[in-house]
């Protein structure tokens, strides 16, 4: 993959970020927390289940590490950021509800930098921040990653 290619690539995840942050945080239910963080399990078995979870202890406190001094400064900073990284070649990130996040040992191995790493994260964890309306717990979320993945 070329120079530019991942040059663009990186500039659309940044332009996604800023998109995101432009959002309104949509009200919910008191116990809507509670919800999301019970279906982000159910998911995460899910994945779990399909997936096998790239175990290198190095590599997973890094990616833990940028991702939780991220989510610290997060509007939402009361979820357990979980950060998983799937042994998979292709390259995708993704995040579930009750802020599960997903990374691709294909795409840790594409990207260039900490900054890079940085600003995956970053969109996913904003993902998480702001909801869709139409947010079905189960069925959407596992959808997009199930898509994402195939």
């Amino acid at each position: 993959m070329s120079i530019l290619h991942k040059r663009r690539l990186i500039t659309a995840l940044i332009f996604n970020l800023l998109l995101s942050s432009c959002q309104t945080h949509l009200a919910q239910p008191k116990n809507f927390q509670s919800q999301e963080v019970r279906a982000g399990e159910e998911i995460h078995q899910q994945i779990l289940s399909t997936s096998y979870v790239y175990t290198e202890p190095q590599v997973n406190l890094y990616v833990s590490t940028v991702g939780k001094t991220l989510a610290k400064i997060s509007e939402r900073k009361n979820l357990a950021y979980d950060f998983t990284i799937l042994y998979e070649n292709r390259i995708f990130s993704a995040s579930a509800p009750g802020g599960k996040i997903y990374v691709t040992t294909g795409l840790i191995d594409f990207l260039e930098n900490e900054a890079e790493l940085a600003g995956v994260l970053a969109y996913e964890i904003g993902r998480v921040q702001y909801r869709d309306p139409y947010f079905s717990p189960s069925k959407k979320i596992s959808n997009g990653i199930y898509k994402t993945s195939a």
